[in-house]
């Protein structure tokens, strides 16, 4: 349908205002879903940017050196825990008086852990 001409006015009829409308409103979106993803696109390229330029400045010897640095570290620790338990092998053989607190807590826990009655009882006391 076409409009209406009265007086020189145009007047058109609620289908066709609310065809144009949808019409409108499909290109609106449409202009919309093609900023979006060219912001997409440019923000995806900012960082691809930034990360070649961090890749850039980063020293992957001295990374690794700093990584295998900190797993000795690591490893230190857990030996010196692993040695502190071969240790209480030597710490029954000592007399209960001459043990200290840590020393007999964990005696305690090994004697626990073996079920060893006798040590047991013998820390306990």
């Amino acid at each position: 349908m076409s409009p209406l001409n009265i007086d020189g006015k145009k007047y058109f009829s609620e289908d066709e205002l609310k065809k144009e409308d949808e019409k409108v409103d499909e290109k609106v979106d449409e202009k919309e879903d093609e900023e979006k993803e060219e912001e997409e696109e440019t923000l995806d390229e900012k960082v691809d940017d930034a990360a070649e330029k961090i890749m850039a400045k980063i020293d992957p010897e001295r990374i690794k050196a700093q990584i295998l640095k900190d797993l000795k570290k690591d490893m230190e620790v857990k030996d010196k825990k692993i040695s502190d338990l071969v240790d209480l092998e030597k710490l029954m053989k000592k007399d209960v008086s001459e043990m200290t607190a840590k020393e007999k807590i964990l005696g305690f826990f090994q004697a626990m852990i073996r079920n060893d009655k006798t040590v047991l009882k013998a820390l306990v006391r």
